[in-house]
């Protein structure tokens, strides 16, 4: 009985190493690495998202979506003018990406460029209408300005595409506000 079960893994085993001969591993899809790297981004990892991104290029040099990627991890690491390269890149590449201007928008609003992010909100809007932070973040940038009629709209409509995310927005809108009145950002 022994030497049956020992002698079927044998077989098995040698069909499998056939199989990885003549059947050679493809490369990954570009759709599998974009979900590699967003992976790598949403657990913090952003050297292995950095790291893959790195390989993607090599592979796809011309891919408007891993510059977004890659835009998105230079602004976790409060990289901004190079996000705002890789974002820009993005856009050349793939003027459709709408996260592509949802990232823009945030990172002009981390440089202080209020009117500049909700230009890219607007697009990004206009692109998706379902993407939450396109409206929050354009919330964010009009109460910044001093628009808080249109802030509470964006706001709204941000809720209730995600309406999980009520408390992390609220903690946000308030510290929006707080600087605002005490003149840190205008």
């Amino acid at each position: 009985m022994r030497a049956a079960a020992h002698m079927k893994r044998e077989c098995l085993l040698c069909i499998l190493s056939l199989c990885l001969c003549w059947f050679p591993a493809r490369a990954a899809s570009p759709e599998s690495t974009i979900l590699r790297i967003q992976a790598h981004i949403q657990e913090g990892n952003l050297d292995a998202a950095e790291q893959a991104i790195a390989a993607a290029l090599k592979n796809t040099p011309n891919d408007g979506g891993i510059y977004n990627l890659r835009g998105i991890v230079h602004a976790d690491r409060n990289e901004l003018k190079a996000a705002e390269a890789d974002f820009n890149r993005a856009i050349q590449l793939a003027p459709d990406m709408a996260w592509a201007y949802q990232g823009r928008g945030t990172t002009m609003m981390h440089l202080g460029k209020m009117l500049q992010a909700i230009d890219d909100f607007n697009r990004a809007l206009e692109l998706d209408s379902t993407i939450p932070w396109a409206y929050f973040n354009r919330g964010l940038a009009n109460v910044f300005i001093g628009k808080e009629d249109e802030a509470q709209k964006d706001f709204a409509e941000s809720l209730r595409l995600r309406p999980e995310l009520k408390g992390e927005m609220d903690r946000r809108i308030d510290l929006a506000r707080h600087l605002r009145r005490i003149g840190n950002l205008k």
